[in-house]
């Protein structure tokens, strides 16, 4: 009797513990762009956003920013703040930054901005983000 009562003990231990074991976090994985047409509509400036992962682990992101009429640049960002800039191109090109974290991040939105460079300066034109949780 004692015996039996052992096996059963042990089977439901191995249940609960290979129920525990099993990962819930949902994925980290997306991909998408925001497009908006500044200048009084005559100039299309883009921001992309890449995130490759599950959960908060996260293997990748890539920040691609377009911007016509205009040299311009676009910035990746989250809750650990800046994390990088892509270099600076002129107009009608991409401008491309890629993070390999490769870690657990911090959850919460990660952001690319494409930023114009608009008499000496630069100002932001249009921002994608993703929530990793």
């Amino acid at each position: 009797m004692v015996k039996k009562w052992l096996q059963a003990f042990a089977v439901a231990c191995a249940a609960a513990l290979t129920v525990t074991l099993v990962p819930t976090s949902a994925s980290a994985s997306a991909y998408g762009c925001k497009t908006e047409w500044v200048s009084g509509g005559n100039h299309k400036t883009q921001a992309c956003l890449e995130i490759n992962g599950g959960g908060l682990w996260v293997n990748y992101m890539i920040a691609q920013g377009y911007q016509e009429g205009s040299q311009h640049h676009v910035q990746l960002y989250g809750p650990p703040g800046h994390l990088g800039n892509g270099n600076t191109e002129g107009s009608g090109r991409w401008s491309r930054f890629d993070w390999g974290a490769y870690k657990n991040v911090l959850g919460g939105n990660y952001c690319a901005r494409e930023w114009a460079h608009i008499g000496g300066g630069y100002q932001a034109q249009v921002t994608k983000c993703w929530t990793v949780w």
